[in-house]
């Protein structure tokens, strides 16, 4: 895959005037750019495009190519980058280069690094994407869910529209990125044409720190980038300082939750975190998002992972995080033994297949202060979310009846292997619909409270070829204010095509959420009139972002786990109810304690 550097320098600038070539920390603004691009591994040819012969002397002194000057018409103040890139990959085409992908590098991003530019192209090369842009979080505080106006000397919400969110609660409002520049812009060359834009059908994000985000447009920004490469370069601690402040982490399991981590971690923290994975067997594919295989390359090349296969040697490298992606019945040795090590623990959901280990793991964390996430990421939709928040407020009433279901078709959960070797078709390895499909206990708990008792109907009622059961219906008895509230839930490894719903009725109201449509209905009883709010921008994956976020700020002591262990715990206990129900034939309590 050929991939082209461009980097567009005009010699035209109205805030600092031949800003590309000021000087900054005593080198030439430019310099920094090319200095990247040219340490970069993925980079086939590094172009400067400028009109400016002073300009083009730098860039050649720099080591990069300036095969051309720009025309004059393509470096005016109005003329768009697009056109500027188009010009340049025409310009290789005549020469007989047909290169792939373009990535736009503008030397306003001085602290943007080799390992940026690489590790952005690597994810975009993963995901398959049309383009990939670096973006920064937006700080909380700037956000458009909190940011005021001032109208006729009153101060007010500039975001009028009512919030499925508390905006004055920080862990809350969700997290915004913005481009930072951007410092990388990388697209594939046919979309630059057809679309006339470097923004195709696929777009992926590269996120990068505050710190190595700053874009230089104005004399302030100039300065601040001069104190923060100063600063770098005369510390004699910068390296190590810098080293602490990254990331390592070890993952347990890299099936496809656990790839899909890998990959989001990377799109959130870049070049900034160090993965290590414990392996016992190796091999296995690499998986794109939407589960195909992507053949011809290894896990370990795929995502620049470290491999063990002992895991106390893992250990031993002291990771920040250990990520506990395997089987369900392998979670609490891993977990306990991360804890020892002084690991915080993001664990997939559940945290078990029972509670053997569990006290001793309380225990470990506690005295250790180590932070605990269970990966119960349909907390972070925004569907669920607005129905947490409509109950919350007590628009349904009072409440009287739950309905909820996930049906999906186990054969076609991982169409590249055999379902009947998986872990959710297994027992020995945890598996069971009331083990596997657990997000539904976990936000019946988050919405309604942990139920009293469960009563649970079903079994191994399919043709499949499993030894769990498949279809079950689980009757739950919640409290509602001091009132039973019965809870049904459904779960079956059969749909087709899959169905994922969740209903609430009040006395006041009723809310029908529909994963698949992208849709919350609300029907006000009162008014007979009926809210429909839909999520059309919703991406699946947007929830695992948020997740993944969410930890990451638990881990720097910037949040509260939302989801922490005892949370956890609570979710599984409702599972392991409702499995003792199955096994028995009668209601059971849920352990409380």
């Amino acid at each position: 895959m050929r991939i082209i550097g461009l980097i567009p320098a005009r010699g035209g600038s109205k805030g600092i005037p031949h800003k590309n070539i000021t000087p900054l920390a005593g080198r030439p603004l430019l310099a920094y750019t090319c200095e990247a691009a040219l340490r970069s591994t993925r980079l086939s040819r590094v172009l400067l495009s400028t009109d400016d012969p002073a300009i083009a002397e730098v860039g050649r002194q720099c080591g990069v190519d300036v095969p051309f000057l720009r025309p004059e018409e393509l470096a005016r103040d109005d003329t768009p980058s697009i056109a500027v890139t188009q010009h340049a990959i025409r310009w290789l085409q005549d020469q007989g280069e047909s290169p792939d992908i373009v990535l736009l590098l503008q030397p306003t991003s001085p602290l943007r690094r080799a390992e940026h530019i690489d590790a952005a192209l690597d994810h975009m090369i993963e995901t398959g994407a049309d383009t990939v842009v670096s973006v920064t979080p937006v700080p909380h505080h700037f956000s458009p869910y909190k940011l005021m106006q001032i109208r006729d000397g009153k101060l007010e919400h500039f975001w009028q529209d009512p919030l499925p969110f508390d905006r004055f609660q920080r862990q809350s409002v969700p997290v915004l990125y913005g481009r930072n520049g951007p410092a990388i812009l990388a697209t594939r060359v046919p979309v630059l044409f057809e679309r006339d834009s470097y923004y195709g059908d696929h777009v992926v994000p590269y996120v990068m720190s505050e710190a190595d985000s700053v874009d230089v447009d104005t004399p302030f920004d100039l300065r601040l980038a001069d104190w923060l490469i100063t600063s770098r370069e005369n510390s004699p601690t910068t390296h190590e300082e810098t080293m602490s402040k990254r990331l390592k982490v070890l993952f347990a399991g890299l099936g496809s939750i656990g790839q899909r981590h890998v990959r989001n971690l990377r799109a959130l923290m870049g070049d900034e975190v160090d993965i290590l994975a414990y392996r016992r067997r190796g091999g296995g594919p690499v998986l794109n998002p939407n589960m195909t295989v992507r053949p011809g390359v290894t896990v370990e090349d795929a995502y620049n992972i470290r491999p063990f296969t002992d895991l106390d040697t893992a250990l031993a490298e002291k990771p920040d995080a250990v990520f506990i992606t395997n089987p369900n019945a392998l979670h609490l040795p891993v977990a306990l033994a991360a804890a020892r090590a002084g690991a915080h623990l993001f664990i997939e959901k559940p945290i078990s297949h029972n509670l053997d280990g569990i006290d001793e793991l309380v225990e470990l964390v506690e005295k250790q202060k180590l932070v605990t996430f269970v990966a119960y990421q349909f907390r972070f939709h925004p569907g669920l979310q607005l129905i947490k928040q409509m109950i919350d407020e007590g628009r349904l009433g009072r409440l009287v009846h739950a309905h909820i279901v996930n049906g999906e078709w186990l054969p076609g959960w991982h169409p590249y292997e055999d379902y009947r070797q998986t872990h959710p078709a297994r027992r020995e390895l945890g598996g069971g619909a009331l083990s596997i499909q657990t997000h539904e206990f976990d936000y019946a708990l988050w919405l309604f409270g942990l139920p009293r008792r469960a009563f649970t109907v079903g079994g191994q009622l399919s043709r499949l070829e499993v030894d769990v059961e498949d279809s079950v219906s689980v009757l739950l008895e919640c409290q509602h204010d001091g009132r039973p509230l019965p809870i049904h839930i459904h779960l079956d490894y059969l749909q087709r095509p899959p169905q994922r719903v969740c209903e609430v009725i009040g006395d006041a109201g009723k809310i029908r959420y529909d994963y698949y449509k992208d849709e919350i209905s609300f029907h006000d009883t009162a008014t007979q009139k009926t809210e429909i709010h839909r999520f059309d921008k919703f991406d699946r994956n947007d929830m695992f972002i948020g997740e993944m976020a969410h930890f990451l700020a638990c881990v720097r002591g910037e949040e509260q786990s939302q989801i922490d262990l005892h949370e956890g715990i609570r979710s599984m206990k409702i599972g392991l109810a409702a499995v003792e129900s199955l096994e028995t034939g009668n209601p059971v309590e849920v352990d409380n304690g």
